[in-house]
């Protein structure tokens, strides 16, 4: 099955006349001994780059499940390769998710260490200060701030949701972060 070719199935389903429902149990077939012949070596190259166990079979799972959808739409595509390249793909953006958490929690640290007890006493005015501070913010904004910080959307993903580019995501971000600090008072690092 290495290096199995999507078209070449497809020619050979043409041929034989197999119907509708014969076409869609072989394509399940197919994804079947893909999962079977690769599923090991796709682990081992999830988990080589992310160095998470449960995250490498997450990402693999979702990378058949993902095949499984597209497939009609890979007639020309070697499916062990898209396979590769899905679960690279994916393996990096978890590794970004991964780092954008650990600057935030570092972040989280170094503020936290700073502050006295004072601080948690007035959390809650500083959360709801932070809240006010964001709602006075041009309605586009503060949805980009959203989408990308409290529903973990990449700037990709909301460019695409308002129809602008990923600079324009990125501009509003800035322009976000430029309000909270001018009104915190904060230096930028």
């Amino acid at each position: 099955m290495h290096g199995f070719n999507f078209i070449y199935y497809f020619c050979n389903l043409r041929n034989n006349g197999v119907g509708m429902s014969e076409g869609v149990n072989n394509k399940r077939q197919i994804i079947e001994q893909l999962f079977n012949d690769h599923y090991q070596r796709l682990f081992y190259y999830a988990y080589d780059l992310t160095n998470d166990e449960e995250a490498s079979k997450d990402l693999v799972n979702e990378a058949f499940v993902s095949l499984l959808e597209k497939i009609d739409e890979l007639q020309d595509v070697r499916l062990d390769g898209y396979l590769f390249v899905s679960i690279r793909n994916r393996c990096l953006s978890f590794l970004e998710k991964q780092r954008r958490n650990d600057r935030y929690r570092d972040y989280c640290k170094t503020v936290f260490t700073e502050e006295d007890d004072d601080y948690w006493m007035t959390m809650e005015e500083r959360i709801q200060e932070m809240s006010d501070v964001i709602e006075s913010m041009p309605e586009r904004t503060q949805f980009v701030l959203k989408q990308c910080y409290f529903e973990d959307r990449s700037y990709l993903e909301v460019a695409k949701m308002l129809g602008i580019s990923s600079d324009g995501v990125k501009h509003h971000i800035v322009k976000a972060f430029q309000k909270l600090r001018n009104h915190f008072n904060v230096k930028k690092r």
